[in-house]
């Protein structure tokens, strides 16, 4: 049985997918992410001025892991409008502040 292997990989948001074979013909797909310039851009955006005249606003980014790791550990569908008021206590919670884009409580 030969190791991981990658099966994709997408520069863009530096998401790579590792294909992994398992005994009795079954697989596995491992995700990593280099999340560092998302995170740097959040902080960049925490530091602008809240000013802004808009209807919109855009309050966090979330790396695809992290969106993984939540509906693996929480249930959480972070695209499921059903999902929005866990969504919004994970995004204000101290472990995953340093995802938001602002420094507020949303």
């Amino acid at each position: 049985m030969s190791g991981r292997r990658l099966f994709e990989y997408d520069p863009h948001r530096g998401l790579r997918i590792d294909f992994e074979p398992l005994e009795g013909g079954k697989f596995a797909l491992h995700y990593s992410q280099d999340v560092e310039p998302l995170l740097d851009h959040n902080k960049a955006c925490q530091g602008e001025s809240l000013n802004r005249k808009s209807e919109f606003r855009h309050y966090a980014s979330v790396p695809v892991t992290v969106q993984y790791q939540w509906i693996k550990d929480y249930g959480v569908d972070p695209l499921a409008p059903e999902h929005q008021d866990l969504l919004t206590r994970l995004l204000n919670s101290n472990e995953w502040r340093y995802l938001k884009t602002q420094e507020v409580i949303i």
